[in-house]
């Protein structure tokens, strides 16, 4: 262990060092109403409060927390007064039955069935027209080798794929198929 050496010339140990910090240190009660003047002396030497929590003045049971921006606002609402802040701070709880937070009426809008007939009409301006007459254009991958070469990453057929083994043998376009897993049976997986 450290030794220091004390205005007498004698060593004391860490020990002895810590125990005479406490005893200078005024032992300061968590309630502040108890000892409100060593919180404010406290206050007044380190500007902040000995703990992060005071005690509610309605209820003086429940604490309110102030740490960061919860002392900020609590010490602007006292008018930048710490005496007054810790006299008049309140926990939650009875904030919320002293002055219950004001609940907005639900307004709710009723259409009209004008207002509901122009949403219909916009949607259905807005809605892109289909031609149902147009002739549609089928590709026979089996014949088609440019067709096939487009899909490269995911197999066409993937049902015959995973219900043969992932096997290629029944599929009907393996001859232009590219696919990169594409296999046959007999051969190995490919890394």
């Amino acid at each position: 262990m450290r030794n220091s050496i004390n205005k007498k010339g004698t060593r004391k140990s860490k020990v002895e060092d810590k125990n005479l910090k406490n005893k200078k240190t005024k032992k300061i009660p968590k309630n502040q109403f108890d000892g409100m003047s060593l919180w404010l002396e406290h206050y007044k030497e380190h500007k902040k409060l000995p703990y992060n929590e005071i005690f509610c003045c309605e209820c003086k049971s429940y604490t309110a927390k102030l740490k960061g921006v919860g002392f900020k606002h609590a010490f602007e609402k006292a008018g930048k007064d710490i005496e007054k802040m810790l006299n008049t701070t309140r926990c939650k709880d009875c904030r919320l039955l002293i002055e219950p937070k004001e609940k907005k009426p639900v307004v709710k809008k009723v259409k009209t069935q004008w207002e509901i007939e122009e949403e219909i009409e916009e949607i259905r301006r807005n809605t892109p027209k289909i031609d149902f007459n147009k002739p549609r254009l089928s590709i026979y991958l089996k014949d088609n080798k440019e067709a096939c070469e487009k899909h490269t990453s995911s197999c066409l057929r993937p049902d015959i794929y995973l219900n043969n083994d992932r096997t290629c043998d029944r599929c009907s376009i393996s001859k232009y198929c590219v696919c990169r897993l594409k296999r046959f049976e007999g051969e190995s997986k490919r890394k």
